[in-house]
C-alpha cells in the first residue's frame, strides 16, 4: 500500500523571477503543492539542497554561475540525489541538450513557453500524486477558468493593459482553454497567503 502524501515541497531553479513566479502560481493550483523554494542558479540550488529535502526539482538549463547541466551533474554525483525527481523547463533545448539531460537521468522536459496544464500534468505524473492525473488537472484548470471569468466579466468591457493581456495570453493552453488566473506574488509559501 502506498503512503498518502499530505504536501509536497518543490525547488524551482530559475534565474528569471517572472518565470519562477509563473511556475509557482501554476503549481499552487494543486492543493498538496504547499512549499516552494526558489534558487536563481545551480550554486544557490545546491545550498538549498544542503538544508532541506525536496520532492521535486524544476530547473532551467541556462543559468548564471552554474548552469542547469552542471547543477544536474553535481546533484547526480551525490548518491542521495541520484533518483531525485527532476523536470527540466527550458527555452534553449536542442537535440544535444535533450540527450545530455537524459544521460543525467532526467526524463521529463518541458519547452518554454509552457502552460499550466503542461506543468501540472508533468509534476503530478512524476510524483504519482494522483491516480487520475489528467482528470484532476482538468478539474483544477476548469475551476480556475470559471473563477477567472467571473472575476473579470465586468472588466472585459474595458481596455486590458499590455501586461495583463500578456499574462492572460500565457494562461491559454494548446486547446484554447484558459489554464488559470495569473497573479504571481512574492509569496512562495501557501501558508502565508494574503
Amino acid at each position: 500500500m502506498s503512503k498518502v502524501v499530505e504536501s509536497y515541497t518543490i525547488l524551482i531553479v530559475e534565474d528569471e523571477e517572472k518565470i519562477a513566479k509563473i511556475l509557482i502560481t501554476y503549481l499552487k493550483l494543486y492543493p498538496k503543492f504547499k512549499k516552494f523554494v526558489w534558487a536563481k542558479d545551480g550554486v544557490e540550488a545546491m545550498q538549498k539542497l544542503s538544508n532541506q529535502d525536496f520532492d521535486l526539482i524544476i530547473t532551467d538549463i541556462v543559468l548564471p554561475k552554474r548552469d542547469g547541466l552542471t547543477f544536474l551533474d553535481t546533484l547526480r554525483k551525490i548518491p542521495k540525489y541520484y533518483k531525485q525527481k527532476v523536470i527540466v523547463v527550458s527555452g534553449c533545448l536542442t537535440a544535444d541538450t535533450t540527450l545530455k539531460c537524459m544521460k543525467r537521468n532526467v526524463k521529463h522536459i518541458i519547452v518554454k513557453p509552457f502552460t499550466a496544464r503542461q506543468i501540472l500534468l508533468k509534476s503530478l505524473s512524476i510524483l504519482r500524486a494522483e491516480k487520475q492525473t489528467k482528470k484532476v488537472v482538468d478539474e483544477l484548470l476548469d475551476k480556475m477558468a470559471r473563477r477567472f471569468l467571473l472575476k473579470n466579466s465586468s472588466v472585459q468591457k474595458e481596455i486590458i493593459g499590455e501586461n495583463i493581456r500578456e499574462l492572460v495570453d500565457l494562461a491559454f493552453g494548446q486547446d484554447g482553454k484558459i489554464d488559470q488566473e495569473l497573479s504571481p506574488s512574492d509569496n512562495f509559501d501557501e501558508d502565508d497567503e494574503d
